[in-house]
């Protein structure tokens, strides 16, 4: 005998805080093959049932395994069971089919292109879910309905023995949810083992093997549907008298008031110990001769989730489910869906390579970012007011590389931020590192701290320690919370502000000499970079943008909610300390030699985002040697435009900054 899909046994968790357990001494077990429907009212534990099973909570006691499995690693999980949360997020500048892909990723190949079995699966998986028309819209411009099919498709297309559901028909109207009920009905003919929660009964008792019903944490009902729809079972688990009627051997009930009500003005009171049609059951009132004929309810008490309508598409031969066989025996006809309205793509066909518009894009936005990067290196150094002598190319040249380098490093470190951060508005300094080193720097001209300490000058020091105590005050806050997203970027502006009232403290005792140093390096400069400088800030930036392109495959799984993520292989909370280590050390290193350069960060990876889309593997370099050119030409300009005088450089950026960032707003949806 095959091994249970999915095997729980004594689950217990209390949430804190919480009066009783979410789950009390719950026993699963799911064999392959077979769709197990989870009900019960709100808070009855059922989501967290789903969440144990996907190893999303810990349970205070108890086990789960997955195919035999009792600890799977993260990845290993992810290729034995699909799970979609209740409220997942979908990021809004992804397409319907990067969303679906993102499913491959337990099976990828790094940052190379998708291979063509990977197209194929994800639009076979739109397509079984009744979003294949929508592969190429943004998700932001999708209904709730469609993100959730679009959702539903990456399910699928992750292509496990087990798949877990938690409401997946929340948002669809009543034709599409009993095409989802009717699409896992066939995943488990083909032979997967499905279990969703729900709390449509009548769809549940339509296509589900057997009703699992939670009552206050504990399993009061395990059975199958005809036996387990009763209305002692609605009385007790949802507090409702109902209406029960059946359509062959299955159940279905129309909830009509809450046990404890009295029977509203009108309306006759069901006979006491009934809970069916006017005190009889639908397949025995009396009929003439003294037979039993089956009587429908009355028409506005009829459910609406009659007989489903069946895709012969999501039909593969197999058992058809007792719901099916009791449609197909009272001759109800099965549509065959809804008809390609004019324009939607057409369906795969068997066999044929699934179109891949763009699959080159990115490779060719990397050579043109790189063809414009190189350029920019090789031609700033020559640009002077004055013509091309010898001593201001050489003046210049450490300059230009440590532009290119410094634009790299903000750019990428704002790619990585904004993807696990889930925020665009979010830059290498949200989280408070250049304020601390601004700190660092003010206090090491004023009092000349740490000047030649460990051979490094004392500005570029202070800058450097700032930096590091702001990034370990972050970090120390944000841990406390694992590193959520919000809790990060929370405590990034607290330090900030914090950084700001020291900053002023320090400006308010100064003198004037020191006073004008501080604000001059706070404006940001190039003007006194040279190849020592260089040399010491580049360790530090190759560090940070080496830990930025580790986590890169990881990005676009991060940017989703921290439960979808898990599913899909990815610790969120691991590529949210490395995404956090590396754009602190990255950004210390620029901010140490040149100050707080501003809008870099912040607006060359949204600008890349806006042409190119969220795809990391263009996104991350394309936003690098972009940002690094970028740098390179407002050094030029800062240098040039007031001529013999030089402008800081962070005039040039936020003058350009705005403008660009604006534009990125009005751009996006």
């Amino acid at each position: 005998m095959s091994a249970p899909a999915l095997e729980a046994r004594g689950l217990r968790l209390t949430y804190p805080g919480a009066p009783r357990p979410a789950l009390d001494g719950v026993d699963l077990v799911v064999a392959p093959g077979t769709l197990t429907a989870l009900v019960g009212c709100n808070g009855s534990g059922k989501s967290t049932l789903l969440a144990c099973a996907a190893r999303q909570a810990a349970p205070e006691a108890g086990a789960v395994s997955v195919a035999g499995a009792a600890a799977p690693s993260r990845p290993a999980l992810a290729r034995l069971l699909a799970y979609l949360p209740a409220r997942p997020l979908v990021p809004p500048d992804s397409t319907a089919r990067e969303v679906v892909l993102m499913a491959r990723h337990p099976f990828g190949r790094g940052l190379l292109l998708e291979r063509a079995h990977d197209l194929a699966r994800a639009d076979a998986a739109l397509a079984r879910a009744g979003a294949l028309e929508h592969r190429d819209r943004p998700c932001d411009a999708l209904s709730s309905g469609e993100r959730q099919r679009v959702l539903l498709a990456r399910a699928l297309c992750q292509d496990t023995p087990l798949v877990l559901l938690d409401e997946p028909t929340s948002a669809q109207d009543p034709a599409q949810a009993l095409r989802v009920f009717d699409l896992l009905r066939a995943l488990a003919r083909e032979g997967r083992a499905v279990v969703v929660a729900t709390h449509d009964l009548n769809l549940a008792a339509r296509f589900a093997d057997r009703l699992v019903a939670l009552e206050a944490g504990r399993v009061v009902c395990d059975a199958p549907p005809a036996a387990a729809l009763t209305p002692d079972l609605l009385r007790r688990v949802f507090g409702v008298e109902a209406l029960f009627g059946r359509d062959g051997p299955v159940p279905y009930a129309v909830a009509r008031a809450p046990a404890d009500a009295a029977p509203s003005a009108g309306t006759p009171a069901a006979p006491p110990g009934t809970g069916d049609l006017g005190g009889r059951s639908a397949t025995s009132a009396a009929a003439p001769g003294g037979t039993r004929e089956a009587e429908p309810p009355p028409a506005a008490q009829t459910s609406i989730t009659a007989p489903a309508t069946v895709s012969p598409a999501l039909e593969p031969s197999g058992q058809a489910s007792p719901g099916e066989a009791a449609a197909r025996g009272a001759g109800v006809e099965r549509a065959s869906g809804p008809a390609s309205a004019p324009g939607d793509p057409p369906p795969p066909r068997a066999g044929a390579a699934p179109e891949a518009p763009g699959r080159l894009r990115p490779l060719v936005a990397i050579a043109a970012c790189a063809l414009v990067f190189a350029l920019a290196l090789a031609l700033a150094p020559r640009v002077s007011s004055t013509g091309l002598l010898r001593a201001q190319v050489d003046l210049h040249e450490p300059r230009a590389a440590f532009g290119a380098l410094a634009g790299a490093g903000l750019a990428l470190a704002g790619v990585v931020l904004q993807a696990v951060l889930r925020n665009p508005l979010a830059s290498p300094y949200t989280l408070g590192i250049s304020s601390g080193a601004a700190v660092g720097a003010a206090a090491s001209i004023q009092g000349g701290l740490l000047a030649g300490a460990l051979g490094l000058p004392g500005t570029f020091a202070g800058a450097l320690l700032g930096a590091a105590a702001a990034a370990a005050l972050v970090y120390a806050v944000a841990a406390r919370r694992e590193l959520a997203a919000e809790t990060l970027l929370l405590a990034g502006v607290a330090v900030a502000l914090f950084a700001g009232a020291a900053l002023a403290v320090l400006h308010y005792l100064a003198d004037t000499i020191d006073l004008m140093r501080m604000i001059r390096w706070s404006m940001g400069s190039l003007d006194t970079v040279g190849w020592a400088r260089v040399r010491l800030a580049a360790p530090f930036v190759l560090a940070g943008c080496g830990l930025g392109v580790l986590v890169a495959r990881q990005l676009d799984v991060a940017s989703l909610d921290d439960p979808s993520a898990r599913a899909l292989g990815v610790e969120p909370v691991h590529v949210r300390r490395l995404a956090f280590l590396g754009a602190s050390v990255a950004t210390a290193g620029v901010v140490a030699v040149a100050g707080p350069i501003g809008f870099v960060g912040l607006v060359v990876p949204n600008a890349v985002r806006a042409l190119l889309g969220p795809d990391p593997r263009a996104l991350l370099p394309c936003a690098a040697l972009v940002g690094g050119a970028l740098l390179v030409a407002c050094d030029v300009l800062a240098r040039t435009l007031t001529y013999p005088t030089e402008l800081p450089i962070n005039v040039i950026t936020h003058a350009f900054g705005c403008p660009a960032f604006v534009w990125i707003l009005l751009r996006r949806r």
